[in-house]
């Protein structure tokens, strides 16, 4: 019978006088009877732990794989070899002026280190190309022997003095190309601001303000148009000019005969910014990803590993999302915050798991 009380049950049916031992007895036993007819909790569940956390925190998702920041490569649905692959920044100063609108555009062609221009519309008009630093040598002058493109973003800041931003900010990223009534070198001044008004009156065509948008870093990220051109390697032609660098990405009469190979695997993103009344003061990150191969006998060269591949639904799964989202902006956050740079390591970028393509 004491068996069916707990220690300190017994204790205190024994330190009970004997006319109340009877009552605690029958008490107690109701107790227990009850402990043991009720169900058994459920042990809470455990969250579950975020997916391949590293150094700067949780990887971004699988929508925001083809921006630089990722790095995370381009997997394809066949085995094309080996390759380098290979990370570049450009910083450059943008502007919104008070007499003039500026374009800025980013393409990465694939086969240049040329993958961002500016155009003043000034009268007369300027173009200043933007070119990644370590990839300005063409393949016959050191530089890759040849290259393809994989990832493209343009990150946007206005640094002007918080009080005084203003301004308004169009962007549109566009697999289409554009047609221009000259090379760009020779583009007056009414045509380039006919040109942007067509970009911003394009259906795609998103407008934000100037001040309020872009007080912390935002980035637009390209994304692939073209399969053939994008998983083909071209001959790496460095740091080329303005009417070569948008050759490949817009139409002009004679265009073909002055530059015969021309190539557009990843659309193009054209920023418009119009005139103010306050000069505003960005900072404009180009950022490029490419696969490269270089010669034998250099370190790089040596250092090539297979470009990894991928089935075709999970291929497909982040292209139709990076085409969803492709006049998105997006607030850099995560590894950037945290002052993690990810241009200085190649081995994260072939080593992630990419397993993590399957996620939804």
């Amino acid at each position: 019978m004491q068996k069916q009380f707990s220690p300190n049950q017994r204790a205190a049916i024994a330190a009970a006088p004997r006319d109340q031992k009877a009552r605690l007895k029958s008490q107690y036993a109701n107790q227990n009877a009850a402990t043991k007819a009720a169900p058994k909790a459920k042990p809470r569940a455990q969250r579950r732990a975020p997916r391949r956390a590293r150094a700067g925190g949780v990887m971004p998702s699988v929508g925001k794989i083809f921006s630089p920041l990722d790095p995370r490569p381009i997997p394809t649905l066949l085995s094309e070899g080996f390759a380098f692959p290979f990370s570049g920044l450009i910083r450059a100063q943008g502007i919104a002026g008070t007499n003039a609108r500026t374009l800025y555009v980013l393409a990465n062609t694939g086969l240049t280190a040329t993958i961002g221009a500016t155009v003043t519309n000034a009268n007369p008009p300027t173009i200043d190309v933007h070119s990644v630093p370590t990839l300005v040598d063409a393949s016959d002058a050191g530089g890759p022997t040849s290259g393809r493109a994989m990832k493209a973003s343009l990150s946007i800041t206005n640094i002007t003095q918080k009080l005084n931003r203003m301004g308004k900010v169009y962007i549109l990223n566009a697999a289409q190309r554009m047609v221009l009534p000259a090379q760009p070198s020779l583009v007056t001044q009414a045509q380039w601001n006919a040109l942007m008004d067509k970009i911003v009156a394009h259906p795609k065509c998103r407008g934000y303000d100037g001040g309020s948008d872009f007080d912390g870093m935002k980035e637009i990220i390209t994304y692939p148009c073209g399969q053939a051109e994008y998983v083909t390697y071209h001959p790496w032609e460095g740091a080329v000019t303005a009417d070569r660098f948008f050759s490949n990405f817009t139409e002009w009469p004679g265009v073909h005969t002055q530059h015969p190979h021309v190539n557009r695997p990843m659309s193009t993103v054209y920023v418009v910014v119009e005139t103010v009344g306050t000069h505003q003061d960005y900072e404009m990150s180009y950022r490029s990803s490419h696969y490269l191969r270089l010669p034998v006998d250099s370190i790089s060269g040596q250092a090539m590993r297979p470009v990894p591949t991928a089935k075709s639904e999970h291929l497909n799964r982040i292209r139709d999302h990076a085409e969803q989202t492709a006049n998105t902006l997006r607030s850099i956050t995560g590894a950037v915050s945290a002052g993690v740079d990810l241009f200085t390591s190649v081995r994260p970028l072939m080593n992630f798991g990419l397993a993590e393509l399957a996620v939804p």
